[in-house]
């Protein structure tokens, strides 16, 4: 409803009196469990397995993959959607996934047949067509041995038969440059030291801890974050929390090695099976290769597992310190020191103050930058 104010044939004022602006609060979310399309009744089972029945109302807006659909003939059943009612509770938006989300409970490869666990919680049984299309990040020549159980797919389906499968896989990777102020780029670097290109865009759900609007440029070099695809498309990017410190000691019977941070703080870190461990080019499973004094970079991986970067170590010795007080020169060549080591290692001021010609040091390189700097005796 609206009421509007004319003079002379021109309108000067238009108030708006009834609008209602909903969020995604409104919306109610679950899988179609069936649909009536001659009576327009879609019958909704919701996240929490209760069924509820709705008209769809003639002019209703539907979305499938965001692509706009004007009839209910391009809806099928166990579509998940969000749907939205109006005030005679009927449904007057329609957002549907033409996927099936599901986790993997059983692959048959023998009989084509794959049982999974739906949203809803139902476990059902589905032939796999013999040309599935099968997509997994980083993975050529894709076919159901490569499924593992516990997967979250999204299944594209043709009646009972699944056509497609795009896998939900995470990564953890490291941060080794930010495209910078005005760039949605980062590089990363994955546990096998290969190099990749992330974009953040508005399809990309993205957090860091502590900071509730994230930009990428909030993103420091050297962070640690896990990347989640589903198919070959980026999903989620989250920044890690991470210990950084020097390793008291190792116990490989009990597959736990304790970490001092820089401020004195000790953590007891328990390397769960799948645990890797980055020395250089080379990677390791066992932390029976770590050793006391090592610094290291630990970090969360899946299921408990853990993501340890041995830090490089150059000892050398101290020449001078670069008036600017940024840039430090040794025996073997200078290093730059950025902001985010003087709020890592607080007392370094005072420890490059108290330097002098000649001083034995070592200096701690993650990415080739610089993490940490010792007065060594």
């Amino acid at each position: 409803k609206v009421e509007f104010k004319v003079q002379k044939d021109m309108i000067t004022s238009l108030a708006v009196k009834n609008r209602t602006v909903y969020n995604n609060k409104d919306l109610l979310s679950g899988s179609i469990f069936a649909l009536d399309k001659k009576n327009r009744i879609l019958s909704l089972k919701t996240t929490n397995g209760e069924l509820k029945a709705y008209e769809v109302v003639s002019n209703a807006e539907i979305l499938i993959n965001g692509s706009s659909k004007k009839e209910l003939d391009a809806l099928d059943k166990d579509m998940n959607v969000s749907i939205q009612l109006n005030e005679d509770n009927k449904i007057i938006y329609i957002n549907a996934d033409n996927r099936v989300r599901a986790e993997v409970v059983r692959v048959n490869t023998d009989d084509k047949l794959l049982t999974v666990k739906l949203a809803t919680g139902e476990t059902k049984v589905y032939v796999v067509d013999p040309k599935v299309d099968i997509t997994i990040y980083d993975v050529r020549g894709e076919d159901l041995r490569d499924l593992r159980i516990g997967d979250k797919i999204a299944m594209k389906m043709n009646g009972n038969k699944i056509t497609d499968i795009e896998v939900e896989r995470s990564f953890v990777y490291r941060v080794t440059e930010n495209g910078g102020t005005y760039s949605n780029r980062l590089t990363v670097q994955d546990e096998n030291g290969r190099s990749h290109d992330v974009t953040i865009d508005s399809r990309v759900t993205f957090s860091i801890p502590g900071i509730p609007y994230p930009r990428v440029s909030d993103v420091k070099k050297g962070d640690v974050l896990r990347a989640t695809y589903l198919g070959d498309d980026l999903k989620e990017i989250a920044i890690v929390p991470n210990v950084y410190g020097q390793v008291v000691s190792v116990s490989p019977e009990m597959g736990r090695i304790v970490v001092r941070d820089l401020n004195g703080v000790t953590s007891e870190v328990t390397a769960a099976y799948g645990t890797t461990i980055q020395i250089g080019d080379r990677q390791y499973t066992n932390i029976n290769v770590l050793k006391p004094g090592d610094r290291v970079q630990v970090a969360e991986a899946t299921n408990g597992a853990k993501s340890i970067v041995v830090l490089t170590k150059v000892e050398t010795t101290f020449n001078s310190l670069d008036p600017l007080g940024d840039r430090i020169y040794t025996a073997k060549q200078s290093y730059y020191l950025p902001d985010s080591l003087f709020n890592r290692q607080v007392n370094l001021q005072s420890l490059l103050r108290g330097l002098r010609k000649g001083d034995n040091v070592a200096i701690y390189l993650l990415n080739n930058e610089v993490y940490e700097i010792e007065k060594v005796n």
